[in-house]
């Protein structure tokens, strides 16, 4: 059986298996967008991550209490099920 997903902020060792998410939904990002957005704004790039490897990710930035952006929502094609458990 299969552990639970677990949600957790994204790493930079997770980048390889993010770019696979890129690649799959035909994105334009680079690692070092990727990186950007981690340094920006640490606790707000997240992972959904089920057997053992990044399945979904999305990544938050506030700019005060006023506006707030949600973004680089990426999910694999095979777990949408995974997913919706994780949530």
């Amino acid at each position: 059986m299969n552990p639970e997903p677990l949600i957790r902020t994204l790493r930079e060792a997770d980048l390889a298996e993010v770019m696979e998410l890129v690649r799959a939904a035909r994105w334009n990002q680079t690692e070092d967008d990727w990186r950007h957005i981690m340094e920006l704004e640490p606790e707000g790039a997240l992972a959904l991550v089920a057997d053992g490897r990044v399945a979904c990710t999305t990544t938050t930035i506030c700019y005060g209490r006023e506006l707030a952006w949600i973004g680089m929502v990426l999910t694999l094609r095979n777990t949408a099920g995974v997913v919706s458990r994780g949530c």
